[in-house]
């Protein structure tokens, strides 16, 4: 998003943050930019974590989108080309770390009708999303039996390159209250710039205890 069509839809929230809590949309609009500035926090940050209800020391505890991107580039600093290449897209990144997300998969542009339509057959429910994106743009959420020409629905996925995405599976207790409904659960996680060395246990000498004579 350029910083452009950031400002835009920073206005229009903020205007309905005035119609719903009152005050200024001035003063709304310029906290939001502060802590654009401040805390690298984007414009659904401001209002998603409500940032607007809270004091500048506890606006700096959140991992807010622009100090998880210079994050993700200070740790990946090193990394190769394909590595890169692999968390840029989410179908190369569900292909890459594949042992790991253990979650299946189909890129529509990438798959034959038949590995298309066996994902379906294999997943009630599942997420439709683009490759690239965050916050959830562009995602929804569909069931098989509600696609009524598998074909046309085929064609119009590789058109738009959409991947789909199996939902992540929950307790049992909680599957049963809403089935299918969680898309994604993040784990950050950062590594040392050189291996630690392995702890080594000293043996303890035992001194022998002097006698009183």
């Amino acid at each position: 998003m350029s910083r452009w069509n950031a400002l835009k839809k920073t206005y229009r929230m903020c205007t309905r943050l005035r119609a719903q809590r009152g005050g200024s949309r001035t003063g709304y609009l310029l906290d939001a930019l502060w802590c654009s500035v401040r805390h690298g926090a984007s414009p659904e940050n401001y209002f998603v974590l409500r940032f607007f209800d809270l004091p500048d020391w506890q606006r700096a505890a959140f991992l807010t989108s622009g100090r998880s991107g210079a994050l993700d580039r200070a740790l990946n600093r090193n990394a190769a080309a394909a590595e890169k290449e692999a968390l840029a897209s989410k179908a190369r990144f569900l292909t890459v770390f594949a042992p790991d997300v253990r979650r299946s998969h189909v890129y529509a542009p990438e798959a034959d009708f038949a590995a298309f339509s066996a994902f379906l057959d294999g997943n009630n429910t599942f997420f439709l999303k683009p490759v690239s994106g965050t916050m959830g743009r562009g995602i929804e959420r569909f069931r098989s039996a509600a696609i009524p020409d598998r074909a046309a629905f085929y064609d119009d996925c590789r058109a738009q390159r959409l991947l789909l995405e199996a939902p992540i599976r929950q307790h049992p207790a909680l599957e049963a209250l809403s089935p299918g409904c969680v898309n994604s659960a993040r784990q950050r996680r950062a590594r040392p710039r050189r291996p630690r060395p392995a702890h080594r246990r000293v043996p303890q000498v035992r001194r022998p205890r002097r006698r009183d004579r």
